[in-house]
């Protein structure tokens, strides 16, 4: 977030799949889990067809693929 808080529970529903690029999703995505604090979980709901699931998938691998340290910075 802009102030640097870290949230428990951040949630996204039917929203990354709105924006216009996969760009633009990952970008969003990244932001998202920024602000997710340690032990803390990143919720995403979108529609349950193949461009959901994709988007879903794609940001459940970036954020196993990019361990982050402590206080929400990326590794």
């Amino acid at each position: 977030s802009r102030t640097g808080e870290l949230y428990d529970v951040v949630l996204s529903s039917y929203t990354l799949t709105e924006l216009e690029s996969e760009a633009a999703m990952a970008a969003a995505a990244q932001l998202l889990w920024a602000m997710v604090a340690p032990q803390g979980v990143l919720v995403l709901v979108e529609a349950g067809n193949p461009l959901g699931s994709h988007v879903v998938r794609s940001v459940r691998k970036m954020v196993l693929d990019n361990r982050r340290q402590p206080a929400g910075r990326w590794s």
